[in-house]
């Protein structure tokens, strides 16, 4: 039990009571009840506050009246997050006389055993704190009197705002719902503006060396470049309260990587009552982005209110267009406000995280939870989670489950089956292990301090940086084996990155596993029913083809959120005779050409020594012959518009230089290494492997006999089957498609924006067909 007064009165030996000489003594069983008192400002069972510490107050201004102090005496956390305090009177307790110690004449002791107090509790970790235990009479005498001697009640204002019962129709509690947000629960602005209050005496509690060690790492990362940016959030005792800062690589990788930002929050260590906030992106090779970082002194809606605003400047105010965050009602309050126009989700790794600990003491505990991971995962439509949510909470008795039930209320912001429609990057949506935010996985321990995390961050960005340089380099000069010889996975293999052909080819493969039939074909449209066996049932997956506009859509949404053709599309395609991905259907941000433009600042500076001489000679001299360009550039309209087309143009032209440098490494590596594809429209007389599916570290070579590996492979392969059928389709179209194999495809299209949205918009046909699907 920690215990901290705040109070003139102090629980420990030495106590001393201001207004002594008034003190009258009760007798032993008696008691004293505050009355006189407006009813609202008496606490009550069931009262619901913001925070913890707008109850706190509350409780204090409530004991100003009547002339006793307040004493915080416990606090109940879990994992670093707190969700139960104690608030009793100053008098509650006995003195305690340490060994050794002689009381002064003139001291005495003041603790009296009052059992007066107040318990609340944050259930849920929603900042919904509710007053679960009260009691209100005291043992001694209450003398309002005294206030004046009281120094920590003088800034306690007399009319706050009353709190709320939870079971008060006109609540605004957290789980309300206001009208402007749907089914989000944030509340309205004026609300919103009251909550953004942060403590003014909250401060980062730091270790010793902590503080010097983080300023020497911001004095040493600016100095070596310039475009490092941190703030410090000081309160108003100049104590230092929450740090931010993002290195020159973070800042440049959000201009091509920001479409999609997770910000996970989680407590920096045992050691410390400090809250640690990253902020991740994904890569064009699918891997994590750091894009900034934040410790902050305590989980309140103002410390992430100001986190988030100075990220938005650091990133010269371009919010990210999709948000992931951890299932928390305080951080969705701060996204609402800092960013009102971006889309936002919880991650549903987190969530699942925590429903051990929400369905403790419950009989079939486990069995819930692979119910609950089950449907969230494999539920195709929305009715069909809607469904099964209802059918589990009946076969478990959930309905009573108050967290459960909040959960539901926001499954739009969470359920794969609501968030699909939306683009995410693949980042945790149905990726049973995939938590990206986890970027200092390794490097941020129980034991790690301040000063060990920030002598180690250099270290753990490189670590980063380095094997996305490698699949840098891997995408750039190597050429990946052909498992078919198609023209599709041509094209894939020469626009996007290893990591995502790979998860191209996948799709690929997995298409030649799938059966299809002709739903209804009208006009230029046409709609396929294409199956397959998931988990061994059989789903089935609309899909519609517009070969007028090269238009297609799946009702898997796997293109809409991960921006990847999926399995079933590419199947229709295939019987369309459609030989290339269209090029709406290329995202750039997958593509190995994506960070030609990328900026100077993105360089690291912790590269070799030789790469370093070249990138500071480059970055000095640059700055002076820009700067002087912008100096005289600025002099009028005219001279400011003839300097950002001479910039432009040599932006271009060292693109340009760098691409034709690029093509001429591919071209001498794959002139003198042995690769086995297969050239387009040539037949296919190589010894083909057959289709190649997800097998997790062994791939059909690895799994035969030594013998059998050396034998020539003579069993027929679906691509023979696939040849014999669509041989002669193909040399009808090789004469009008074999220009358009040679031609370099761009990604230009967005994803689409809504739900019930469909892609292709540009025919009447095609939509009356999606609004069909609905």
């Amino acid at each position: 039990m920690e215990e901290e007064g705040y109070s003139t009165e102090s629980s420990n030996e030495g106590d001393v009571q201001e207004d002594g000489d008034k003190e009258k003594t009760l007798a032993e069983g008696d008691v004293l009840k505050p009355v006189d008192m407006d009813p609202e400002w008496i606490p009550k069972v069931g009262m619901v506050f913001d925070s913890e510490e707008d109850a706190f107050q509350f409780y204090v201004a409530y004991g100003r009246r009547f002339g006793f102090g307040i004493t915080r005496r416990s606090n109940n956390t879990f994992d670093g997050f707190r969700y139960r305090s104690t608030f009793i009177c100053s008098k509650g307790g006995q003195s305690r006389l340490r060994s050794g110690v002689t009381r002064p004449a003139r001291k005495r002791g003041t603790k009296t055993g009052c059992k007066a107090k107040i318990i609340v509790k944050d259930a849920h970790f929603q900042n919904r704190w509710e007053v679960i235990v009260l009691e209100l009479e005291h043992n001694h005498p209450l003398d309002p009197g005294s206030i004046k001697y009281k120094k920590h009640l003088e800034s306690i204002p007399f009319s706050l705002n009353p709190p709320r019962l939870s079971e008060a129709p006109q609540s605004s509690s957290v789980v309300g719902h206001s009208s402007s947000f749907g089914d989000s629960g944030i509340p309205s602005s004026a609300q919103i503006e009251i909550k953004t209050k942060i403590d003014r005496n909250r401060k980062l509690k730091l270790a010793e060396g902590d503080l010097e060690a983080l300023v020497s790492f911001f004095n040493d990362m600016q100095d070596r470049n310039p475009c490092f940016f941190h703030s410090l959030d000081m309160n108003e005792q100049g104590q230092l309260r929450n740090v931010f800062w993002a290195d020159a690589k973070s800042r440049s990788s959000y201009n091509y990587f920001g479409d999609v930002v997770a910000i996970n929050v989680t407590n920096f260590s045992d050691q410390y009552d400090i809250q640690f906030v990253s902020f991740v992106g994904t890569n064009h090779h699918a891997q994590p982005l750091l894009l900034g970082c934040g410790l902050l002194a305590g989980r309140s809606l103002g410390a992430y209110v100001w986190l988030f605003d100075t990220w938005l400047r650091c990133m010269n105010a371009t919010p990210p267009p999709s948000i992931i965050t951890n299932y928390c009602h305080d951080v969705a309050i701060a996204v609402k406000k800092v960013f009102p126009n971006s889309r936002h989700r919880f991650c549903l790794w987190h969530i699942l995280n925590e429903l051990p600990e929400k369905l403790a003491g419950m009989e079939k505990k486990d069995e819930v939870i692979s119910t609950f991971s089950t449907l969230a995962y494999d539920s195709v439509t929305t009715l069909d989670f809607d469904k099964e949510w209802q059918e589990m909470a009946h076969q478990f008795q959930l309905e009573g489950n108050e967290w459960l039930s909040k959960l539901y209320e926001v499954r739009a912001q969470w359920a794969p089956a609501y968030v699909k429609d939306f683009f995410w990057a693949g980042m945790s949506v149905t990726d049973r292990s995939d938590s990206a935010t986890d970027y200092f996985d390794g490097w941020l321990t129980s034991g790690t301090s301040v000063k060990m995390f920030v002598e180690q961050y250099e270290a753990a960005v490189r670590t980063k940086l380095e094997k996305e340089t490698y699949e840098d380099l891997q995408s750039s000069q190597m050429r990946p084996h052909l498992m078919t010889g198609l023209p599709v996975e041509e094209q894939a293999a020469k626009m996007y990155t290893m990591e995502i052909f790979q998860t191209f080819l996948n799709e690929l493969g997995r298409s030649f596993h799938c059966n299809y039939s002709i739903l209804d074909r009208s006009d230029s449209v046409v709609t396929y029913i294409v199956s397959e066996h998931v988990n061994q049932t059989k789903v089935d997956y609309k899909v519609a083809y517009d070969n007028a506009e090269d238009d297609i859509w799946c009702f898997c949404r796997l293109f809409q959120f991960k921006g990847i053709l999926c399995r079933h599309a590419l199947t229709v395609l295939r019987q369309e005779l459609v030989p290339m991905i269209p090029s709406k259907y290329i995202i750039h941000r997958w593509c190995k050409d994506c960070k030609l433009t990328c900026s100077s600042m993105s360089r690291d500076v912790s590269l070799s020594t030789q790469e370093l001489g070249g990138y500071d000679d480059l970055y000095k001299l640059g700055h002076q012959y820009f700067a002087e360009v912008v100096e005289l550039g600025s002099v009028n309209s005219e001279s400011k518009d003839y300097a950002l087309s001479v910039m432009r143009e040599i932006r271009d032209k060292v693109i340009s230089y760098e691409k034709s440098l690029r093509d001429q490494r591919v071209d001498s590596q794959v002139s003198t290494a042995n690769f086995a594809y297969n050239p387009v429209n040539e037949d296919f007389t190589d010894d083909a492997l057959p289709i190649s599916l997800s097998t997790k570290g062994w791939d059909l070579i690895q799994g035969q006999s030594k013998r059998s590996r050396k034998k020539k492979l003579t069993t027929p392969t679906v691509l023979d089957t696939l040849k014999k059928k669509t041989k002669r389709a193909y040399n009808k179209r090789r004469n009008a498609t074999a220009n358009n194999l040679c031609t370099t495809v761009t990604a230009t299209d967005s994803i689409t924006e809504s739900a019930n949205v469909c892609i292709v918009t540009r025919s009447t046909h095609l939509t009356s067909i999606f609004l069909f699907f609905i």
